[in-house]
């Protein structure tokens, strides 16, 4: 019987497929891919490891004027350690953006803690919200960052 080919599935190897035209690899500590590329090895963008979740998500890079906005839409995948940190780092970040407007309404002395959490809730949060960066687009290549050192060590380097 002829088993058939689930895309969601992770890799049962340690080892990359490189897609048939070897078009991404490392260049330092950027990700590099043509802009019609969109998926990345069903591995995690941090450490390597078979992902569990498989993510779509549309970069934008805008220039000095915004009718050349670019789009890269891309899938790339989290290992189930990577995504449960997010989700709790997310979890985290919202009860200090809530539990700062309940210091700041109790009193004076703690409002201006208070404050103070609210601005760490608010720069934590839109931290976290760039899971990728696209840094550049030139010559028909996307630079990105933010990928792990273990996942672009299994990458092919620039020659």
């Amino acid at each position: 019987m002829i088993q058939e080919f689930n895309p969601y599935q992770p890799p049962t190897t340690n080892t990359i497929k490189i897609n048939p035209n070897g078009e991404y690899w490392a260049e330092g500590k950027l990700l590099v891919m043509p802009i019609g590329q969109t998926e990345l090895p069903h591995r995690c963008i941090y450490c390597n490891k078979p992902i569990t979740i498989l993510k779509k998500k549309t970069f934008y890079k805008s220039t000095l004027q915004f009718p050349f906005l670019k789009i890269v839409p891309l899938q790339f995948g989290f290992c189930s350690s990577h995504r449960i940190q997010r989700i709790i780092k997310f979890f985290l970040g919202w009860i200090l953006f809530f539990g700062s407007f309940i210091l700041i309404s109790i009193n004076n002395y703690f409002s201006k803690f208070g404050v103070l959490l609210l601005f760490i809730a608010i720069i934590s949060l839109s931290n976290m919200s760039y899971i990728l960066i696209v840094k550049k687009i030139k010559n028909g290549l996307v630079y990105i960052k933010k990928c792990g050192k273990p996942f672009l060590n299994s990458l092919p380097k620039n020659s």
